[in-house]
């Protein structure tokens, strides 16, 4: 008890004995309470934020989740849809294939009939009352083509002529591939007959036998420096090469006594030297005959080309024949031709002449030299010399036919001009050859053009003179000097084709009747060929001068962007299409005009507002009732935008089909600038040949999903053209498979009418480009043409539109499956044809080839050889 109470003592003792807190240590003590507590509720603060973030966070990490699940899923899909197309692209060859089989079982069928035919065709024309007979030469045989023959290729060329940069094996031989159908065996009169009455009078009435063994005499005295190399078990090539030129001196040394007047050939060996060509490139041809001496080569001045081989290969290789046609596109590159003529001498010194005109390329066997093969003599060890060989008919054939070119006049060399006619330059249109109605002409003949080039394109000459076949054309942009003494920009073309109705006759005719969109002609003039063409081929030449036209609807469309906005395309479109509806609308007198060959090429633009539909070369005037009008099977225009009906030969034309290639070239622009370039591209557009076109084109437009999804355009695509081509989608395919539209009749076995013609509606037309129009951002923008369309097709008579239908077939025992009728240049002389009999003759093409009856078979082809 008393140590408790001590302890208790003591402690109190020593709480009495400690000082209170000071009121300075008070006010600390909160101080730091205070801060305390700040600290502890900014904390509490702080991790409320962070809860919040790390929930946001949460809520965006979830998202993410959720985007990468739907990603794989999009990612899924598109897997699927590329097999899927994968296995629609193999299905879409593996039908190729299966067409091309078909196709080639039909034509070995065919052509082994035809093979089993008479070389001489006898031609049966079906009229009212009666039937012509017609006996054909070897020449016109070959155009007796079907619609699978002559006429397809007589078209305007479906693809661009290979341009090889290195000149190698290969591209010669594609080249020559190319033409093998449009390249026909001939005997050497009726190959000189294609080049006119003149060339085949004169060299029927050519006697010059004691001057060709003359020269045979000096060409022997001349081979003795080459006699050895002669003699050698496989002659080179530059052998041949020196042999030829030593008889070609030969003959132009005694041509010079033989000839009277002088000769004007002169032979040029370009073995080592070389030709330029336009794009500045050189080609060196073996040897040239040239309308020149100078020194300075010109491929104007060349009158003939030789391509020679050593024993290695003979005339009918496809890289000597490549050479020969290479020398041909190149001869009338920037010279305006009628026709090109060409040598090759190749295996055993045989030698053939080559002719190409627009209706083909005919090949003739001439002769053959004393150079190699069984007419050489062995040459001993010890004797290297040849002994002197007697000259042979074959021989003798050859000197005569050379001396024979050195007789013709350098004018008389296929030229549309005056020989010294050269690009660039000047041209007064008094030395174009042809004659026309001088009131019919604005520009009198002494105005002289003046050729426009840039630096880049100082020798580009326009059209489609680098094609040998069918319709050739040369294009330049030139100015003149008006008659107020001001210059002014023009358009001027040379045209040469076969005869029939001229591009100059569908010209007048579309601008008197005030068709829009036509450029004023100038000037015109036409080369009648009536005596330079004989063995049912007539030619028909023309020189037009237009005025200017701007340049082509393509340079609208760049690389993934447009030049112009889309409310001035769509306006220039529908100015295209009102021109082609004015043309094919019935006149007061019944008559109408369907162009036939819109292109891309034939759609021009100036001033990104002023469209011109040119050429017309293609396009026929018809006069016929609008029940009944004469037609045939015929492939006019250019293959990758004709439409379908076309392509498949169903016989009839009308504005629908330029309606659909104007589609077709809208759908390539916006392809080319916005579309994936991938094969099936390659397929539509290439223009490989007419079948390839068909089956990729009839795949394509099958639907109309397909029809977008196959262009796989950009997602920066302009939506207001987008819009233009699904309108006009379905206005032509809407509603129709393409077994509909390209339909025959069950019975008679020929193309039925289109289905579309009896429904076709020009104010639907204006209304798919006032729907295009309201997407497409019009400010400051006029719109004259859409405005003119809508005026126009809200008259009544707009709607009577005309078309070329089908005529009824004749007896099937007037004319066999594998003949073809005539052309009106083959009919009876001086004899005018009434409509009742042209319900029942096919009219000749622009090409001038002989349409087939829509009955007969369109695989039906007459025998053609690569020679």
């Amino acid at each position: 008890m008393t140590s408790n109470s001590l302890s208790s003592s003591d402690d109190s003792n020593k709480r009495a004995v400690q000082p209170s807190p000071s009121p300075r240590e008070e006010s600390g003590n909160y101080l730091i309470l205070q801060l305390l507590e700040t600290l502890v509720k900014g904390q509490a603060e702080r991790d409320k934020e962070q809860a919040k973030r790390d929930k946001e966070q949460a809520e965006r990490d979830e998202e993410f989740r959720q985007w990468r699940k739907d990603q794989a899923e999009r990612d899924r899909e598109f897997r699927q849809w590329q097999k899927d197309q994968i296995g629609r692209d193999e299905e879409f060859r593996q039908w190729q294939k299966e067409q091309s089989d078909v196709l080639k079982q039909l034509l070995d069928i065919n052509l082994r009939k035809v093979d089993a035919a008479p070389a001489t065709a006898e031609l049966r024309t079906p009229t009212r009352h009666h039937r012509e007979q017609y006996s054909v030469s070897v020449s016109q045989h070959h155009q007796s083509q079907t619609a699978s023959g002559a006429a397809t290729h007589l078209s305007t060329p479906q693809k661009s002529i290979p341009a090889p940069s290195k000149f190698d094996e290969t591209e010669y031989v594609n080249l020559s591939k190319l033409y093998s159908t449009f390249s026909y065996n001939s005997s050497l009169p009726d190959a000189l007959d294609l080049l006119g009455s003149g060339w085949r009078d004169s060299w029927k009435s050519f006697r010059c036998k004691g001057s060709v063994d003359k020269i045979l005499e000096e060409y022997c005295n001349k081979c003795e420096k080459i006699r050895g190399e002669l003699a050698a078990k496989n002659v080179l090539e530059d052998v041949y090469q020196r042999a030829f030129g030593y008889l070609v001196e030969a003959i132009q040394h005694q041509a010079g006594e033989i000839l009277k007047p002088a000769p004007v050939l002169y032979w040029c060996d370009t073995h080592s030297k070389s030709i330029k060509r336009g794009d500045g490139r050189s080609r060196k041809p073996d040897g040239i005959f040239s309308t020149s001496d100078s020194e300075r080569l010109q491929w104007q001045d060349i009158a003939a080309v030789v391509e020679i081989k050593g024993e290695r290969m003979d005339n009918d290789n496809d890289h000597i024949r490549g050479q020969l046609l290479q020398n041909f596109i190149d001869m009338a590159e920037v010279m305006p031709r009628r026709f090109m003529l060409g040598l090759t001498i190749a295996n055993k010194g045989v030698v053939k002449v080559h002719v190409c005109v627009p209706g083909g390329i005919y090949n003739a066997p001439l002769g053959r030299l004393h150079l190699t093969g069984a007419s050489k003599p062995k040459a001993s060890k010890a004797n290297t010399r040849l002994c002197t060989l007697k000259a042979t008919d074959e021989e003798r054939r050859v000197v005569a036919f050379l001396l024979f070119l050195y007789k013709q006049s350098r004018e008389d060399c296929g030229y549309l001009t005056g020989r010294n006619f050269e690009f660039p330059g000047r041209l007064s249109l008094a030395k174009i050859h042809g004659a026309s109605p001088a009131d019919e002409n604005m520009l009198s003949r002494k105005t002289t053009l003046t050729f426009i080039y840039s630096l880049g394109d100082k020798d580009k000459v326009y059209g489609r003179h680098k094609h040998l076949k069918g319709q050739r054309t040369w294009a330049y942009p030139v100015t003149y000097t008006d008659k107020y003494n001001k210059k002014a920009n023009a358009f001027f073309k040379f045209q040469w084709g076969l005869d029939g109705e001229e591009e100059i006759d569908v010209h007048r005719f579309v601008l008197k009747r005030g068709v829009p969109h036509i450029p004023k002609l100038l000037y015109a003039v036409t080369m009648d060929g009536g005596s330079r063409g004989t063995s049912g081929q007539k030619y028909k030449g023309e020189a037009i001068v237009t005025e200017d036209v701007g340049e082509t609807i393509r340079n609208l469309f760049a690389d993934g962007r447009l030049v112009a906005s889309e409310a001035q395309i769509i306006d220039i479109f529908a100015g295209y299409t009102h021109t082609l509806i004015a043309a094919a609308a019935f006149d007061d007198n019944e008559r109408f005009a369907l162009h036939r060959d819109i292109s891309m090429g034939n759609l021009m633009v100036k001033d990104k507002a002023h469209p011109y539909i040119i050429d017309w070369g293609c396009g026929r005037v018809c006069s016929f009732n609008e029940k009944r009008i004469s037609s045939g099977n015929e492939l006019i225009g250019t293959a990758i935008y004709m439409s379908l009906r076309v392509l498949e030969n169903c016989g009839t034309r009308s504005v629908i089909d330029d309606l659909e290639s104007l589609f077709l070239v809208l759908c390539h622009c916006l392809w080319s600038s916005y579309g994936k370039k991938d094969d099936y591209y390659k397929s539509l557009w290439s223009g490989r040949d007419e079948f390839s076109t068909k089956t990729a084109r009839g795949y394509w437009l099958s639907s109309k999903e397909n029809f977008i999804d196959r262009m796989q355009l950009l997602d920066r695509r302009p939506k207001a053209l987008l819009a233009l081509i699904e309108g006009m989608y379905e206005l032509l395919f809407s509603g129709y498979t393409i077994t509909d539209i390209c339909a025959k009749k069950p019975v008679e076995n020929v193309p039925a009418p289109d289905p579309r013609v009896e429904k076709f509606d020009p104010a639907k037309w204006n209304e798919i480009f006032q729907l295009a129009i309201g997407r497409a951002d019009t400010k400051q923008i006029k719109l004259s043409c859409l405005d003119n369309l809508s005026k126009y097709v809200s008259k009544d008579e707009s709607r009577r539109i005309s078309f070329i239908s089908v005529v009824s077939p004749p007896p099937l025992d007037t004319v066999g499956a594998a003949s073809s009728l005539p052309s009106s240049n083959s009919g009876i002389k001086g004899q005018k044809r009434t409509t009742s009999q042209q319900e029942h003759l096919s009219s000749p093409t622009k090409s001038g080839s002989k349409r087939q009856s829509d009955y007969a078979s369109s695989f039906a082809s007459s025998k053609k050889s690569r020679n």
